[in-house]
């Protein structure tokens, strides 16, 4: 959300992160084979309304939304130092920054401010990310699919904290391959 100002920004949900990384990431649309396909409509792959959108990110350009999902891309599937450098970087970039603002006479609220319009998305979605990692700092729950030809993203909130598919469908994917492949190792059709 933005304030009057238009500086402020909120985080959205880690699921609308995971889908603008998805979808408009060039790494998961070139495996996936998907480089040439149409984008789907913004706000049903984000859920957020239209006017949502633009009153905090602007207008939603197919080139703004690639460049977004290819800054946060690295964030997924790496260490916690590469993790912290590569925040630490977007950070800096957008130059997302604390902030206070008085609510009332008595009360204030932190924000969070970036004053350029065009960083606003990848803004929002880092701090989306730190947001996460505040309350779980486990990075190995923020994951690139372990799938034969799938690079998505994923956020592992299983209770086993196992998970190294992008979905179930991947992951049947993969099992199926690997059980082929074992039986045509071992002769059998």
């Amino acid at each position: 959300m933005t304030n009057s100002s238009g500086r402020h920004v909120e985080a959205f949900g880690l699921a609308s992160v995971v889908e603008l990384i998805n979808e408009w990431g060039e790494v998961p649309r070139a495996v996936a084979d998907e480089a040439d396909a149409p984008y789907p409509e913004v706000t049903a792959a984000l859920q957020i309304s239209a006017d949502d959108f633009r009153s905090r990110y602007g207008a939603p350009t197919t080139a703004a939304l690639r460049t977004a999902a290819d800054a946060l891309y690295p964030l997924f599937g790496s260490d916690g130092p590469a993790m912290v450098e590569a925040i630490g970087r977007l950070l800096t970039s957008t130059a997302l920054r604390p902030a206070l603002i008085a609510r009332d006479a008595d009360t204030v609220d932190e924000v969070w401010e970036c004053t350029r319009a065009a960083d606003r998305l990848v803004a929002g979605a880092v701090l989306s990310i730190v947001e996460h990692l505040r309350f779980d700092g486990d990075v190995t729950r923020l994951g690139v699919c372990s799938g034969d030809d799938c690079a998505d993203v994923y956020v592992d909130l299983s209770p086993a904290r196992r998970r190294r598919f992008c979905s179930v469908t991947c992951q049947n994917r993969n099992r199926a391959r690997s059980y082929r492949r074992a039986r045509a190792e071992h002769g059998d059709s």
